[in-house]
Order: C-alpha cells, then sequence, then structure tokens
C-alpha cells in the first residue's frame, strides 16, 4: 500500500506515461487520467471540465488501497480524445 499521497501520485504517472492523453485507469466510478503534469479525476457521466487533481487531503486510508488495488492491475479505457485534452490544457495553460 501507498504511504504517502506522493507515493500514489509517482505510482499514477508511472502507470499512465505511456498512455496517449485522455487514456487512463478506472478508480471507483471514475477515471484517473493526466492533464499536463497533473493527476487528475472525472466521474464517468461528468466530461473534461468537471475533471478535478487529485487531492491530497481527501486520501484517507480505504481510498489510499482502493487506489493500490486499480493500481495493481489498472483497467485502462479511453476517456477523452488526446485532442480534447490538448485542448483543455491549453484552457488550463498547462
Amino acid at each position: 500500500m501507498f504511504k504517502t499521497y506522493a507515493e500514489y501520485v509517482n505510482a499514477a504517472k508511472a502507470a499512465l506515461a505511456d498512455k496517449p492523453k485522455g487514456t487512463g485507469y478506472q478508480s471507483a466510478t471514475g477515471v484517473v487520467f493526466l492533464v499536463g503534469d497533473m493527476v487528475c479525476y472525472v466521474e464517468a457521466s461528468d466530461g473534461l471540465g468537471d475533471s478535478s487533481e487529485s487531492d491530497a487531503s481527501a486520501f484517507d486510508e480505504p481510498t489510499i488501497m482502493h487506489e493500490w488495488e486499480c493500481l495493481q492491475s489498472p483497467v485502462f479505457v479511453e476517456r477523452f480524445t488526446p485532442a480534447e485534452v490538448e485542448a483543455y490544457e491549453v484552457e488550463l495553460g498547462c
């Protein structure tokens, strides 16, 4: 299991490093993916603008355990197209 939030972020970034923009791994009821250098989460029914950067304050022990389990055998899905993510990154100034 992750000992720190930083360990989780590093593991998520490593798992997503070779994936196209907009592709992420399934977690809870949504998808974790990268926007620029940020690890972001979006619910399954939400759009790209509804995604949010992972927040260390929201990572309690059950959440950390869940993310650990998700990253042991990640299920990758294309949630957004690379072009959509690139346009969003420009909008955010990433």
